[in-house]
């Protein structure tokens, strides 16, 4: 993977992190169940690795000389990310120990994630 794109995967899953952490202290402080918090662990984890595994097919396809072959390669790993998404997401309706709908809202820290990147960018940026 190209420098800049692990730079832009690390501030990416620090926001992933951020956002799924204030996630977990609220629902601490709630005193919320233990399937809840296992559940926002859960989606953030997916998260992440949603988001490392778009960057790297993406660099790969970048990497690729002709439009139609790149373009195959990103459909098939989206589906087949999306696939192991919901996959994950019935098996959480059948194990008791995660909440699926926090799944979920943990999984949407992928969203906040990139959200926050131009911040984090900017902050780390004034650190160095």
């Amino acid at each position: 993977m190209r420098a800049d794109v692990k730079r832009l995967v690390l501030e990416v899953c620090t926001g992933i992190v951020c956002y799924n952490g204030v996630l977990l202290l609220a629902a601490v402080c709630l005193r919320l169940s233990s399937d809840i918090l296992l559940g926002l662990i859960l989606g953030g984890i997916l998260a992440i690795l949603a988001f490392v595994h778009m960057a790297a097919v993406s660099d790969q396809t970048l990497d690729l000389k002709a439009e139609e072959p790149a373009r195959k390669k990103a459909t098939i790993h989206a589906m087949l990310r999306m696939v192991v998404l919901i996959a994950v997401l019935i098996v959480t309706m059948r194990v008791p120990y995660f909440n699926t709908v926090a799944v979920v809202v943990g999984i949407l820290g992928l969203k906040a994630g990139a959200y926050l990147q131009p911040m984090i960018h900017k902050l780390r940026n004034r650190h160095e």
